[in-house]
């Protein structure tokens, strides 16, 4: 390769003498040993140095077959590189092969080696290793090794005629754990088809979808990679081939630039970002730019319907992290989500189950069934009742509702849960076929989702039977919750002019008007007093009484203030009296009303410096409230 020249101008004169800077050659044993351990992966330095140079040797020597790969086993414990290229002679051994810094690859960008450093990567790994060259018609035993200073040297161990084709061979013993497997796959596929053998086989190459001849995007990971000479090196993540609009994207890019078009660091372990380094990468990275939007284009443009186009479309957003915007369908523009007013019936939300929206995104089209020609502006209880029936009947159970005015546009998604209003308002419930007199009631049963239709026989008559009408929302979205907390109880959903015939012939039957006050004043009749002091304590109070000591006080009123803010502050009477009152207020029931506890600030009003901060403040409240109780005793 043709090394990229680098010139640095100087400006000016400083005067004085000037010293060429050298190599000492005293020093040269020291140089070449600094050399030999240039690289950070002395297994993979062997892996590339070697089938690099072999490459090279097919491209000099015009040959096509693939350089072949011997990788090392219990049998035969050596990593061996075999090429038939041009070979070499005792005479390249001792001029070019043995001298760092030889090279006979400087003067063309056919051949990716120059540094002369390369053919003697593998005393970075080991201490010897063999070399078995032909050229022109003889045969040479090379062994080469390290000597004690660190400097290696070579010894042409023998020399004969042969009829072999030219070509070298190299030998490198390894070690009995060693990772020359996987390196070796990992770096082999990155070349080209029918360049390299392993073990007789062809390597696997990596995957991706091809941009063009020369880049290709690989989904399966996030790293860029540049190929020059059969060699990738990874791209930086401060010079990705590829800027997301994102914090990180979906997949990598493999370039292929030509020989010379890139600098590397001395051990070819890395990219080298010089001026020209960086002018390569960047006209790269607008060359993936243009034929990456191309080809999300056609891929669009490929697709059969709409539909399937949006979603190609968005699964290259989601890639990319683009917002591709300019992106269209056959020239029409590719919406985000669905403009349109509309309501959003939610059966598992209770009092909150409708909420108006003013788009739909695609991805939530599957979730729900899309209700259209809706002119009214909110859903009412018996429209509510007539969306589930007609998804209970369709086989749609559970699923929500998106509910408009408009029918909405289908151009863009496929969805088979769309249906008019007229057609969900006209599904009845078919008739149950049941003897004369065996009349249904819809029960509503602790522990149950869902109504149940129940003759009169069947339903438990040792319970409470609360009666209530379907009429109004308030009950309908908290009947479950009182059924479920009166404890013994079922719900009863009757016509109002139906409640009076159904009380007179059920004895435990009684309104729901009438069973929640009760159910309320039980519920406060069962605290006790200390749960009821806990509830009128003040919260500011609670802060200061729960960092004091009740024995430690002598009055017995804040004594106790003190013990039960401590000892209660949720017992499962104060949460079944709150659920209650809750439920019953929101139904326009009058709280019970607590009795008023005056504040223990008021008589001892230091009170509020007792923290948790400040113990001192702490005990001078207790010097100070029993002196203050002491008075107002003896005064008595």
């Amino acid at each position: 390769m043709e090394p990229t020249a680098i010139y640095a101008t100087r400006e000016g004169n400083l005067g004085g003498e000037t010293v060429q800077m050298s190599v000492d050659a005293a020093s040269m044993a020291h140089v070449m040993s600094i050399l030999t351990d240039l690289y950070s992966d002395p297994v993979l330095a062997v892996i590339r140095e070697y089938s690099t140079n072999a490459f090279d040797s097919h491209v000099e020597a015009g040959v096509q077959r693939p350089i072949e790969i011997s990788l090392p086993n219990s049998m035969s414990p050596f990593f061996k590189v075999r090429d038939y290229g041009v070979g070499l002679s005792v005479e390249d051994i001792r001029n070019v092969y043995s001298k760092y810094g030889a090279s006979t690859k400087r003067a063309t960008n056919e051949q990716v080696g120059m540094l002369g450093l390369g053919c003697k990567s593998a005393l970075t790994y080991t201490q010897q290793f063999t070399v078995r060259s032909v050229k022109d018609g003889m045969l040479s035993h090379v062994a080469i090794s390290r000597t004690e200073s660190g400097s290696g040297v070579m010894q042409v161990v023998a020399t004969q005629p042969s009829d072999e084709p030219n070509g070298v061979e190299i030998s490198v013993p390894v070690t009995r754990q060693n990772d020359f497997d996987w390196k070796a796959r990992e770096f082999f596929k990155y070349w080209d088809a029918g360049t390299v053998l392993i073990d007789g086989q062809e390597p696997d190459r990596y995957d991706g979808l091809k941009l063009s001849d020369d880049i290709t995007l690989v989904k399966s990971g996030q790293t860029d990679y540049v190929i020059m000479g059969n060699v990738a090196y990874r791209i930086s993540n401060e010079h990705t081939l590829f800027h997301s609009n994102r914090y990180s994207r979906n997949f990598g890019i493999v370039a292929k630039v030509a020989i010379g078009s890139v600098n590397f660091t001395p051990s070819r372990e890395d990219l080298h970002y010089t001026e020209h380094t960086l002018k390569t990468l960047e006209a790269t990275r607008e060359e993936i730019k243009r034929v990456l939007m191309d080809t999300i284009q056609e891929s669009i443009n490929a697709k059969a319907t709409a539909p399937e186009a949006r979603q190609e479309w968005n699964d290259w957003r989601s890639q990319t992290g683009e917002t591709l915007a300019s992106m269209t369908y056959h020239g029409k523009s590719i919406p985000l989500h669905i403009e349109i007013e509309h309501m959003r019936y939610r059966p598992d939300y209770g009092r909150s189950c409708v909420s108006n929206y003013n788009h739909i995104n695609f991805n939530e089209v599957g979730r729900y069934v899309l209700v259209s020609g809706y002119d009214k502006d909110n859903i009412s209880t018996s429209h509510r009742g007539k969306m589930r029936l007609w998804a209970s009947q369709n086989g749609y159970n559970g699923h929500s509702f998106i509910v408009t005015k408009e029918a909405i546009d289908q151009t863009w998604f496929q969805s088979d849960k769309v249906v008019t209003w007229e057609e969900v308002f006209a599904t009845k419930k078919p008739r149950e076929a049941r003897e004369t007199g065996n009349e249904t009631y819809s029960v509503s049963e602790s522990g149950t989702r869902y109504a149940r239709q129940l003759r009169i026989d069947e339903i438990d008559k040792t319970k409470t039977l609360i009666v209530w009408s379907s009429g109004d929302d308030k009950y309908e979205d908290n009947i479950a919750d009182i059924v479920r907390l009166h404890g013994n109880a079922v719900g009863i959903r009757l016509a109002k002019n139906r409640w009076d015939k159904f009380l007179r012939e059920n004895s435990k039957a009684v309104k729901v008007t009438n069973v929640l006050p009760k159910m309320m004043k039980d519920a406060f009749d069962a605290l006790s007093d200390d749960e009821k002091l806990s509830m009128s304590v003040q919260y500011d109070d609670r802060g200061s009484l729960v960092y004091l000591d009740a024995q430690r006080l002598d009055d017995p009123e804040l004594a106790r203030y003190t013990r039960v803010v401590q000892s209660i502050r949720r017992t499962d009477a104060i949460d079944k009296y709150n659920t209650i009152a809750n439920i019953a207020v929101r139904l326009g029931f009058i709280r019970p009303a607590l009795d008023k506890v005056e504040s223990p600030k008021v008589k001892y009003p230091l009170l509020a410096a007792v923290n948790n901060y400040n113990s001192t403040a702490t005990e001078h409240f207790y010097l100070y409230a029993n002196s203050l109780y002491a008075n107002e005793v003896k005064d008595v």
